[in-house]
């Protein structure tokens, strides 16, 4: 079975496609300038659940989350993303399936802030699998912000802000 088509939902393009010359299937989310509606972001969830019941994504996915364009989102959407994505069933799907994800954003006030945002996201659900903050799509992952899932950390507590400046490139 193919992958879905491509879905345009006004605030965010959804194209599903296959990583060229591997075995994952990719999902790229890239943002627009537009509202995001309660109605879109359940359209939006959804899509990625049917996304996830296709044969080329059973090898596993990456996922990436470009939000260069996208308008900043009430903590309410935020909170309720992670609610979703905290889900035990969808939960179990991401960690067996799932194996990278990057958010891209763009340089500046715009990285801090996304540092904040995924930090209070992943507080609520955290990271299934290696997740970057880049600014760019082909950023390299060793130049982003690395955030990692629960079972790869040390039992050193970790300063969010420590080594911002090597972490996050053209940060201000």
């Amino acid at each position: 079975m193919a992958l879905p088509e491509p879905l345009d939902l006004g605030f965010v393009v959804l194209t599903p496609q296959q990583r060229e010359g591997g075995d994952l299937a990719e999902l790229v989310l890239k943002a627009k300038d537009a509202e995001l509606t309660d109605q879109g972001v359940t359209q939006m969830t959804d899509y990625i659940d049917r996304f996830l019941g296709y044969e080329g994504v059973q090898n596993g996915f990456s996922i990436v989350y470009d939000m260069r364009f996208l308008r900043v989102p009430s903590m309410k959407i935020v909170m309720r993303l992670a609610e979703w994505g905290r889900d035990p069933a969808r939960t179990e799907t991401f960690q067996r399936m799932n194996k990278a994800c990057k958010v891209v954003v763009t340089e500046g006030l715009r990285t801090r802030l996304a540092k904040g945002i995924l930090t209070t996201f992943f507080f609520v659900c955290p990271p299934v699998c290696d997740t970057y903050l880049l600014t760019a799509a082909d950023q390299p992952e060793s130049e982003g912000v690395y955030f990692a899932p629960p079972s790869q950390k040390t039992d050193e507590p970790e300063d969010p802000d420590a080594e911002e400046d090597e972490n996050i490139q053209g940060g201000t």
